[in-house]
């Protein structure tokens, strides 16, 4: 993963693109731009690495912002998606924002073994509305599955969240980047949605 403030003509390229301009069905292999969003240390970056490489790695922590790419074929159809994995600490916070730019999809990722990262959900899903379009994408996702027995953040509250928000979420998963549970299954869901709008 490269660093989005060492590489500044991948930003460039990427924040002018004008790829978000055509219609669903022709962005899939232009690029679909999904941002990773979440508290510090809640695996963003973990389960990018997993599904990228299908290995898991510990992590530091992200600084600002990194940026990866990852083609796929799914259905017979192309898909590019550019994964933006915004830093989770507070002093990048306002610096996040302007990755949401042009996003179609947003994850928002709490770790199950700490109920403050799920409670700042509602923090990141009220700033995606004021920086993003009203038809970004959302994806709840829990991680740390791995580690259900020191759960603090049970299914109820997920979707008792999930259906007073008012939001598009169009799903809810809990994975492992350790173990690698339900990884694909992030990005099958995404891949589903998007091929059942164009």
């Amino acid at each position: 993963m490269s660093c989005c403030g060492t590489n500044h003509d991948e930003l460039i390229d990427i924040k002018n693109d004008e790829s978000r301009t055509l219609p669903l069905s022709q962005q899939l292999s232009k690029g679909i731009k999904i941002v990773v969003l979440g508290e510090m240390a809640t695996g963003k970056t973990c389960i990018l690495h997993r599904w990228i490489t299908n290995e898991f790695t510990n992590q530091t922590a992200t600084v600002g912002c990194a940026f990866n790419t990852k083609t796929i074929s799914y259905k017979n159809k192309i898909i590019k998606y550019e994964m933006w994995d915004a830093a989770g600490q507070e002093r990048y916070r306002s610096l996040s924002q302007i990755y949401y730019r042009d996003a179609t999809v947003a994850l928002l990722v709490y770790d199950i073994t700490r109920l403050e990262t799920f409670n700042a959900v509602t923090d990141w899903v009220a700033e995606l509305k004021q920086n993003t379009s009203n038809n970004v994408m959302i994806m709840i996702i829990g991680n740390k599955s791995d580690l259900k027995s020191s759960r603090q953040v049970n299914s109820a509250s997920v979707n008792e969240f999930i259906h007073s928000s008012n939001s598009n979420i169009i799903g809810n998963i809990e994975c492992s980047a350790m173990t690698g549970e339900n990884i694909s299954v992030i990005f099958d869901t995404i891949s589903d949605k998007l091929l059942s709008l164009c």
